[in-house]
């Protein structure tokens, strides 16, 4: 065989097919050849000798280096087979890698490599990733490729054997896009299984492909001509080859070229319409995991996704497992976002799925994508407090997170407790807030940015974020403004700048509070001038311009960035020496003082702008020069108005040449107002100088007491002859009641003795309690005058118990008078209960009035429905405020049909216990819900039940399909006639499992029940007529005990 090999590797013969030789047979080989060459060697030497042998020795010769040739072969195989992990044919192809490449022949590689997979895929593979010169040749590598989809296409079979509709898993190929040999595999496994092409191409599976991997479009040995190169290799994927020749690709650009990347006349090329593909399922157990074996991840989401529609209770229990038991929760962190983004039903079925003890552990680990869930689990939402969300917070900022992901995270929780938990809600939307500046582009998301504007409380977190980055400039400022201001300085400070406006532009999303930061390079350059003239007392201009960079030279046809500067600088500082130098320095490009005085840089004057800034001096030197008109005089003194400017309203009020006029006035008066300037409102609100309209004071008023500005409110209400009028007290009592303002409300409440007063104080109070305004509670309650009548505390005290304000309920009640009645303690119970407030039941439970029995009994009943082990317990904390048996015996069964474990065994073991019937009832509930252990509870309970409680338990566990509760129940002597009518019901109903089992003739095999032990003298009592159906098997058994307990029979063997 080798020397056949040999012959066929150098042009003659045939393959000889598979390669077998051991070590020995190439020794005994080669040593037959090395006996043949010196036999070749000997005759040609003689040969040469004799020339009449000459043409002989020309044959010998030849033979001789044929033999050479063989014995070289020999010798690469002998030394290459040496080694214990040598193959054949690797031995092989050592040996033709050491041959010229003139004399290697690529047809004989090909088919030995060919040979190779077939005997050893796996080690041809290994072989060729670390062959350089075999990777060479395009027809191995191609065999290789066409290797591994025949392997993929296996494993792929064997996945998907129990897939009934190939279809239905064609979504998973996004799997292999980026694969050719994976996707030809998966390609040629629909064709197989009988997908149509036009199907396939529907489906969008080469437009994917195609549109993933257009970088590599037009490479010869690229994936989309590695893909069409491997469909044209079976002649099923062919027409599918052929079809995707004629289909036009869909990417923008790109319309020219077909699916299969070849460019191609348009009219040649048609287009068909994409389908989304539904994932469909074949649920079976075993089609589950198959898939999952194979696809893992990908298939996980979709099985997912699909059953949170079709709810297979197999594929359900499978999810549950999974979910639960054996993938991690970081990856389960990732199926809850991935259902987030999905939608609240598949939250809602995620919630479903997973235990309590899974999202404690989760909580440890402090995975936040479980907030997502919070709104679908209310057991979740009770372990998740202001520490647990400390802990979750401090955790988010040490371990990075992706911003867009964390900040839904943190709105899902927000949003739970946005109304229920306001430290929680402020807590985590201050954060979200923090998460927003570092992530801006969140905003782009208008239902994020609507959530967040909308929340009651923004004002007060959006208000410290702003003074937070405003110390943060002012310290920056403050660090780098000395005696001596370089550019360093100013590079420092522009940087800190830099990063501040940008987030004071986000916080301006939600709030419109003002800020002191500059918002622009010139505000910034007054800013640090304005700072250094404070710091230094003086101003070097030269010095500053240095600094900052700018070019010391006015543009002749336009504003440049020097201009700007130094009318920023004129009107900002006040300061006589830099005001001149400025004059002198604008007048050289400017002829006369008017044209640049009476420029608009910004649209604004610069009279305007020394307004805005405060500057006194610079408005009197623009006045006394240029005699500025009265609007111009108007506008400034409005403008200073607007920025708090008072000591430059005050000038134009009382100093300047024209004053401003009545309705400029009114508005700085409002203005003044609002803002809580008392000196200004008293200038302006004196008739003897000024003529304020009573409409105008009245309005000043409101803005007053809406910003809790008292010395205002005060002042003018104790106006002589224009002070608000009565009603117009009370609407600001109104108003400040609205806007909490506490200090204004009460001032108000006991300015003037009126009916009309009280009726507002109620009305105040009501309100106050809707806002749990404790404070604003107990000071109207304290008036000495207008205080609220004893009905209106009444009905503030319904609200409170609505509203479940147990701190305004405390306070009301002390009021003296009996305010809290019989019938607010039984409702406020009730409403406590069902509002799961536990402080609230408590201060009812243990009011001084006594909550009547029906209140307690409904109560427990609504605890119970809510499954609140803790609001249960509270109705037996005192021993005179107990609900009736009846009730608690029917709180009994409502807690067996919730499965809840906990109260029923707090219920059934209060003294004194629930009645007998009471467990029957309870017994016969836990069969039909099919709640097992509660079952063998009640036995281990109560002991023993009446046979005939047995029997219609047995009955009704069949008739629902319980299986282990019939087995239970039948291991507990149940008539024969009840297990005939159980197994006719379970089969009517379709449960033939059950029936069967029933059916099923039985040993007789004697089951202990736990039953308090008899005294000697029951020994001796006659066995009951009960008991005579088992009589004849009591007979032939062992000697029997009976106890008797209560109106039951139990046996004891």
């Amino acid at each position: 065989m080798l020397h056949d090999l040999f012959s066929w590797l150098h042009h003659e013969g045939v393959f000889p097919g598979l390669l077998s030789y051991s070590p020995a047979e190439i020794e005994v080989e080669y040593q037959k050849t090395l006996q043949e060459q010196r036999k070749l060697l000997s005759e040609v030497r003689i040969e040469k000798l004799l020339p009449a042998l000459a043409q002989k020795s020309s044959d010998s010769g030849a033979l001789l280096k044929e033999n050479e040739k063989y014995l070289h072969f020999l010798a690469v195989l002998k030394e290459k087979s040496s080694s214990p992990t040598s193959n054949a044919y690797e031995v092989i192809f050592e040996y033709i890698f050491t041959l010229p490449d003139e004399l290697i022949l690529q047809q004989q590689l090909i088919v030995l490599f060919h040979s190779f997979l077939k005997v050893d895929g796996e080690g041809a593979l290994a072989y060729y990733a670390h062959n350089q010169k075999l990777a060479s040749y395009k027809e191995i590598a191609f065999l290789v490729k066409q290797y591994q989809v025949d392997c993929y296409y296996e494993k792929l079979a064997c996945a998907l054997a129990e897939q009934e509709n190939p279809i239905g898993i064609a979504f998973i190929y996004r799997k292999f896009i980026d694969n050719p040999e994976e996707l030809c595999a998966f390609l040629l496994w629909l064709i197989r299984n009988n997908v149509s092409v036009e199907k396939i191409l529907t489906a969008n599976i080469l437009q994917d492909f195609l549109s993933y991997n257009l970088v590599q479009l037009g490479e010869v040995d690229g994936p989309i001509a590695s893909l069409y190169q491997l469909l044209n290799a079976y002649n099923e994927t062919i027409p599918l080859s052929q079809a995707a020749g004629k289909i036009a690709c869909l990417e923008r650009g790109f319309q020219t070229f077909s699916l299969t990347g070849v460019r191609c006349i348009p009219e040649t090329l048609s287009s068909v319409e994409v389908t989304f593909l539904e994932p469909q399922f074949t649920f079976s157990d075993k089609n589950f995991d198959n898939l999952y074996a194979f696809f893992n991840d990908d298939f996980l989401l979709a099985a997912f996704y699909v059953n949170e529609s079709e709810k297979d209770p197999v594929w359900n229990s499978k999810l549950q497992e999974l979910f639960n038991q054996h993938i991690s929760h970081q990856k389960l962190a990732k199926i809850i976002n991935f259902s987030a983004e999905h939608g609240p039903r598949m939250l809602s079925y995620l919630a479903s799925l997973l235990t309590m003890s899974t999202l404690s552990q989760m909580i440890e680990e402090l995975e936040m994508a479980i907030f997502h869930l919070l709104p679908y689990s209310p057991a979740l939402q009770e372990r998740i407090d202001i520490g647990v969300v400390e802990k979750f917070l401090e955790n988010m900022d040490r371990v990075f997170h992706a911003e867009g992901e964390v900040i839904h995270q943190l709105m899902s929780l927000f949003s739970t407790y946005e109304k229920s938990n306001t430290e929680i809600a402020s807590l985590v939307y201050e954060k979200i807030i923090d998460k927003v500046l570092k992530f801006p582009c969140s905003l782009e998301d208008p239902s994020l940015v609507y959530r967040l504007k909308k929340y009651k409380g923004k004002n007060e977190i959006i208000t410290k974020k702003i003074k937070e980055l405003e110390d943060s400039y002012l310290r920056c400022l403050s660090e780098e403004v000395g005696e001596v201001f370089e550019r360093n300085n100013f590079y420092a400070l522009e940087d800190a700048w830099s990063k501040i406006v940008p987030q004071l532009a986000c916080l301006s999303e939600f709030s419109s509070s003002p800020h002191l930061c500059p918002t622009d390079k010139y505000e910034l350059y007054r800013s640090i001038a304005t700072a250094l003239f404070v710091r230094n007392k003086t101003f070097n201009l030269d010095a500053f311009i240095e600094a900052i960079d700018i070019e010391p030279q006015l543009d002749a046809e336009g504003v440049n960035n020097y201009e700007r500067l130094l009318i920023e600088l004129f009107t900002a500082i006040d300061e006589p020496h830099l005001r001149e130098t400025i004059i002198v320095l604008l007048n050289q490009k400017y002829p006369h003082h008017k044209q640049w005085v009476g420029k608009k840089y910004e649209d604004e004057s610069i009279f305007q702008k020394s307004a805005r800034a405060g500057n006194i001096g610079c408005l009197s030197w623009l006045d006394e020069q240029y005699k500025f008109s009265s609007s111009s005089i108007s506008l400034a003194a409005l403008t200073a108005a607007q920025e708090k400017q008072w000591s430059v309203v005050h000038f134009f009020c009382e100093k300047s040449r024209v004053k401003p006029p009545q309705n400029i006035l009114d508005n700085i008066l409002l203005i003044a107002a609002e803002n809580g300037e008392e000196t200004v409102v008293k200038e302006l609100s004196d008739r003897k100088k000024y003529h304020p309209k009573q409409r105008v004071i009245d309005l000043s008023f409101e803005k007053a007491v809406i910003n809790g500005h008292i010395e205002v409110v005060k002042h003018l209400t104790n106006l002589p002859k224009s002070a608000p009028s009565i009603p117009m007290i009370v609407k600001g009592f109104n108003i400040a009641v609205r806007n909490n303002q506490i200090a204004v409300a009460l001032y108000l409440a006991g300015s003037v003795p009126s009916p009309q007063m009280a009726g507002a104080v109620e009305r105040g109070l009501f309100q106050a309690v809707m806002q749990n305004n404790l404070a604003l509670v107990n000071q109207l309650c304290s008036l000495p005058i207008n205080k609220p009548s004893t009905a209106a505390i009444y009905r503030a005290v319904e609200e409170a118990i609505l509203t479940d304000e147990i701190d305004i309920l405390q306070s009301l009640s002390s009021l003296p008078g009996a305010p809290i009645t019989q019938k607010n303690v039984n409702d406020g119970l009730i409403a406590a209960t069902k509002s799961k407030h536990l402080r609230m039941l408590q201060f009812f439970h243990r009011f001084p009035i006594a909550p009547q029995s029906h209140a307690l009994d409904q109560g427990l009943l609504e605890a119970v429905y809510l499954e609140r082990i803790d609001l249960v317990h509270q109705f037996f904390t005192i021993k005179e405020r107990l609900p009736r048996q009846k009730a608690i015996e029917n709180a009994m069964q409502v807690a067996t049909k919730l499965d809840n474990h906990l109260i029923v065994h707090y219920l059934s073991s209060l003294l004194p216990r629930p009645r007998p019937h009471c467990f029957n009832e309870s017994l016969h509930i836990a069969a039909q819900e099919g709640h097992a252990e509660l079952v063998k509870y009640f036995f281990s309970v109560k002991g023993v039940f009446h046979p005939k409680v047995i029997d219609k338990a047995l009955v009704i566990a069949a008739a629902a399909g319980h299986l282990e509760i019939v087995e239970f129940l039948s291991a507990h002597f149940p008539s024969p006639k009840s297990k005939m009518m159980a197994a006719k019901r379970a089969s009517t109903n379709g449960f033939e499992e059950v029936a069967s089992y029933l059916r099923r003739p039985k040993l007789s095999i004697i089951t202990e029940v736990p039953v308090p032990l008899a005294s000697p003298k029951s020994m001796l009592t006659p066995l009951p007529k009960i008991a005579n159906r088992h009589r004849f098997f009591l007979e032939k058994s062992m000697p029997i005990q009976r106890t008797r307990s209560c109106d039951d029979f139990s046996y004891r063997f």
